[in-house]
């Protein structure tokens, strides 16, 4: 069985990176030499106070066992933890970690890679990350209800997102759309600049306003890109069912599609997320070939 700590609700944050990625020239950027990835994001949500982090993979390429399959890298982290800590997998949907009276579940995810016509759209999937990139919107939408995924609109508005049309044709198909994203907190007036002009907080304003407008649930995230991050997240009435994936998945979505939930939205530290960004679309360019080329 997999553990659970007894509490009358728990914090969850759908939609966490952990790292820009997993590949040897990044985690010597954000992590300490010889620092254990999953013990680093394990104690992250500890001090958040998370129980549900769904770790998200977002590749045109994801392989198996590789460090673009996040979840699967973190679970062979597992092998490495000291004895402070226990473990428990319920298939690839769920890593549970505990450690004393402390416990986070790290759910499979993925920010699948579709096609609205000649546009990318990203969809976001809590439960596998497995899915086909490079699909048409509507194939996916189906293959993910086909196969009991938890699916969202990740910034709805963002120049990746589904935008208002794309939004109102599968609006019964998302379970939630994301109306707060922790990494847009860059103010409307320097929406020009570019690069950082992208990620303005009058985007999580508009997606606040659909999801109100249409009657949508809505989500906070922290979309965190790093380990620690003072990002968002919601309340969840009560524990997902933690007796097996399709449960878990399936009273997760009941309480997103009931709004069993309360937002909690907050802003990533100004300082990490210039520190993230700037390795992102800096160093991350220049050592671009260097990270295609590891699937270690």
């Amino acid at each position: 069985m997999v553990p659970t700590i007894a509490r009358k609700t728990a914090r969850a944050d759908l939609h966490y990176y952990g790292a820009i990625g997993f590949e040897k020239s990044y985690r010597t950027r954000q992590f300490r030499k010889g620092e254990n990835i999953l013990a680093s994001i394990a104690e992250a949500n500890f001090d958040r106070g998370i129980d549900v982090c769904a770790i998200t993979s977002c590749h045109p390429d994801i392989v198996k066992g590789s460090v673009r399959d996040r979840f699967g890298y973190l679970f062979r982290e597992a092998k490495s933890l000291s004895r402070d800590y226990d473990i428990e997998k319920m298939g690839d949907a769920v890593l549970s970690v505990t450690r004393g009276d402390k416990v986070v579940h790290i759910v499979n995810s993925q920010a699948v890679i579709t096609k609205e016509g000649e546009r990318r759209v990203d969809h976001l999937v809590i439960g596998a990350n497995d899915v086909l990139n490079n699909r048409p919107l509507s194939e996916i939408i189906r293959y993910c209800r086909d196969k009991g995924l938890v699916q969202m609109a990740p910034h709805p508005f963002y120049y990746l997102g589904a935008g208002e049309e794309t939004l109102l044709k599968y609006l019964n198909e998302y379970d939630a759309i994301v109306e707060h994203n922790s990494q847009f907190i860059v103010p409307s007036f320097l929406k020009s600049i570019p690069v950082i002009g992208g990620k303005t907080r009058d985007l999580n304003k508009k997606a606040k306003n659909f999801a109100l407008k249409h009657n949508k649930p809505a989500i906070a995230v922290s979309d965190a890109h790093t380990p620690r991050t003072k990002g968002g997240y919601i309340e969840l009435e009560e524990m997902p069912d933690l007796t097996d994936s399709g449960k878990f998945l399936g009273s997760l979505r009941e309480m997103l599609r009931a709004e069993a939930f309360e937002c909690h939205e907050t802003y990533e530290n100004p300082v990490i997320w210039a520190g993230w960004t700037w390795k992102f679309f800096w160093q991350g360019y220049v050592n671009k070939n260097r990270a295609e080329k590891e699937v270690d």
